[in-house]
């Protein structure tokens, strides 16, 4: 598995629906809620992922 970083140009989303359902931008604070167990409306992947990791280095990046 990879895992990457990478920063935006803008916070325009164009969501390719073949690829994706959906696509949002959230807030440090809205992630950290989650990452708390805090947000009915973001879930996180469990510690075990590689995606928890990304998260939480950009959350203590922040």
């Amino acid at each position: 598995m990879l895992g990457f970083i990478a920063q935006a140009l803008s916070e325009e989303i164009v969501v390719d629906r073949t690829e994706l359902e959906d696509a949002r931008w959230f807030t440090r604070r809205e992630v950290a809620r989650a990452m708390d167990g805090e947000s009915e409306a973001l879930m996180v992947p469990p510690r075990l992922a590689l995606a928890h990791h990304l998260i939480k280095r950009w959350l203590d990046a922040g």
